[in-house]
């Protein structure tokens, strides 16, 4: 049986459970995806959580964006946004200094309690939240703001691609529980000549980001520096570097004291402009190869394609239907170079 409880965001008290028709669950690396769940009309309102669950099992939960008449005066068509639009709200940057001493999980959390839950706004602030740290991932990279302004769900985003650092939401016992952690997992590996894999396609252009121009403040000093993405996929400093690659341009300031910090920053852009390369296909939900499981937003892959080239990606769309039997995955931002270490590991 499919259903769907509604969650009432300022009270978190449940507003009703309702049988679910049918849905659609779409997840994207932006957190943008938009989901849908057809259900009997029932007590729903933009902004309340919704959590549907096909026999017992939850495979999705959001923030409802909306609820229209479905062609029949029992039916709605409610549409659902990701849940970290709970949080797409532009805030002060404070203690950002953690993300240098204990980690970027720890300064997520510090900002959720502060600014979500305690802020000391009784109208706004969500006292049913519980953060719980499991890792924590030092970085010199601090958030992009503007006159220490931030969008904190633009930040979770940004983590999830560059350091891995996850949060998963559930929901029970009157909270919302947020567990916020970094996954070392190894890469998922994918062979996109397998028969559990349909309607295959590849898309890709040139337009990649291999030269940033680095205008570096450090205290009251400005130096210029440049960087060469190169084909293995490192960064070098050397413009007549053999291994360098053709493409774009661009250029950044970057304040810092710890030229570290320069180069971590210099390698999270070069990787997330790298080629605009990307694969999709299908995969049937019961293969016992590519379990559905690890088709998830942000999962690192090692993926073969058609000619038995090999790269290194990202999921950066997964799409589910309850009148399906197929996942929907799209992959991006893949790295062309095939090297001989990649291929072993596929033989």
């Amino acid at each position: 049986m499919r259903t769907i409880d509604i969650i009432d965001r300022q009270t978190f008290k449940r507003k009703g459970v309702y049988p679910v028709a049918n849905y659609k669950i779409e997840t994207d690396l932006s957190s943008g995806g938009i989901s849908t769940a057809t259900v009997t009309k029932g007590n729903v309102q933009k902004g309340d959580f919704a959590i549907i669950r096909d026999n017992n099992t939850t495979v999705f939960c959001g923030i409802i964006k909306m609820g229209v008449n479905a062609g029949g005066a029992k039916e709605y068509k409610v549409t659902i946004g990701e849940m970290e639009n709970l949080f797409a709200q532009n805030i002060i940057l404070t203690h950002d200094y953690v993300i240098a001493e204990i980690g970027i999980e720890d300064f997520i959390a510090t900002t959720i309690v502060n600014q979500f839950k305690s802020s000391g706004d009784i109208f706004t602030d969500m006292k049913y939240i519980k953060v719980v740290v499991n890792t924590h991932t030092v970085s010199l990279i601090k958030p992009t703001s503007n006159n220490n302004i931030f969008n904190l769900k633009d930040y979770l985003v940004l983590i999830r691609e560059t350091d891995s650092v996850f949060l998963d939401y559930h929901f029970g016992n009157g909270e919302l529980l947020i567990i916020i952690e970094k996954r070392e997992l190894r890469p998922v590996l994918i062979d996109t000549s397998l028969s559990d894999i349909s309607k295959y396609k590849e898309s890709f252009t040139d337009n990649v980001l291999a030269k940033l121009v680095v205008i570096w403040k450090h205290g009251a000093n400005y130096d210029q520096k440049k960087y060469y993405l190169i084909e293995t996929g490192e960064i070098s400093e050397n413009s007549a570097d053999p291994l360098r690659i053709q493409g774009n341009s661009d250029t950044v300031f970057i304040e810092s004291n710890s030229l570290a910090a320069v180069y971590e920053e210099v390698g999270n852009k070069l990787k997330a402009n790298a080629y605009e390369h990307s694969v999709e296909f299908n995969v049937s939900d019961s293969s016992k190869i590519i379990e559905k499981k690890n088709l998830y937003i942000g999962r690192l892959v090692r993926v073969m394609i058609s000619d038995k080239r090999i790269f290194d990606s990202i999921i950066t769309k997964v799409s589910t239907s309850s009148d399906s039997r197929e996942v929907f995955v799209k992959l991006g931002k893949l790295n062309r170079i095939l090297t001989e270490k990649l291929r072993r590991i596929l033989n």
